[in-house]
């Protein structure tokens, strides 16, 4: 058995991705595959942390801006924010994809 615990793992890239992870690599002073490595747990992480995605943050804030233009007040607004994405996570079909994606981790 090898002394390395890491499967290997192919895949085929485009030559210019494949530039790109060198130079990567390179800056940061790693191989390409810990380089690799490292981008996809940070794609990992930030899909794990709890901060919203910019475009959230842009549907959020023109959801407030519209329902002040309406003539709501700030809380009201916040308030009305607050229902709507309560009322989609409660959903089924997001709690059920959901637990899919739990499930295959």
């Amino acid at each position: 058995m090898s002394a390395n615990k890491h499967p290997d793992f192919r895949v085929r890239i485009p030559e210019e991705l494949k530039e790109k992870i060198r130079v990567s690599a390179d800056k940061h002073n790693r191989s390409m595959g810990s380089d690799i490595v490292a981008r996809v747990e940070q794609t990992f992480n930030q899909e794990d942390s709890a901060t919203p995605s910019t475009s959230n943050v842009l549907i959020i804030t023109a959801m407030y801006q519209t329902l002040r233009e309406e003539g709501y007040t700030h809380d009201k607004a916040e308030q009305v924010i607050t229902d709507s994405v309560k009322k989609l996570l409660d959903m089924d079909f997001i709690k059920k994809n959901y637990n899919n994606a739990v499930a295959d981790d």
